[in-house]
């Protein structure tokens, strides 16, 4: 079993964008970790999805074997979107869900669970996406 933590951050919504994510094993030791700028036209909510579509797809190159994963955020946009409470109305965050979808389907358990902002592996996430976008901001003011 793989526990997955993602944090998706836009600074102005739409904005510079980042994303982070933590891979642990069931113990919650670290496993793998990324974080990257993503671009200055995303939402807050867009990010938090593409946390998710990278996550995803780290997990189809890097463990395949993996058939058993919980994903953890701290969007309740995007948990309550997976586990079918809310309605997705907006075109492009269907699109989104729908590539998030299409890399997890060979997973035989896949959940969804929202953590706050303060559990350590999210802060950690978010801390590394923060790191991103303050390095891109240094380097267009270079």
């Amino acid at each position: 079993m793989l526990k997955v933590y993602t944090d998706g951050g836009s600074r102005g919504n739409p904005g510079d964008s980042a994303i982070g994510v933590v891979i642990c094993d069931k113990s919650d030791n670290i496993l793998f970790q990324f974080a990257v700028y993503i671009g200055n036209q995303d939402t807050n909510n867009m990010a938090e999805y593409k946390a998710v579509i990278a996550a995803s797809q780290i997990l189809q190159e890097n463990y395949p074997g993996e058939n058993n994963v919980i994903f953890h955020s701290d969007s309740k946009l995007v948990v309550n979107q997976f586990n079918g409470k809310w309605r997705i109305k907006k075109l492009h965050l269907r699109k989104l869900n729908s590539r998030v979808v299409h890399n997890i389907q060979h997973l035989s358990s896949v959940k969804f669970k929202w953590v706050t902002r303060q559990h350590p592996k999210i802060m950690l996430a978010d801390a590394l996406l923060n790191e991103k976008l303050d390095e891109h901001l240094l380097d267009n003011m270079l």
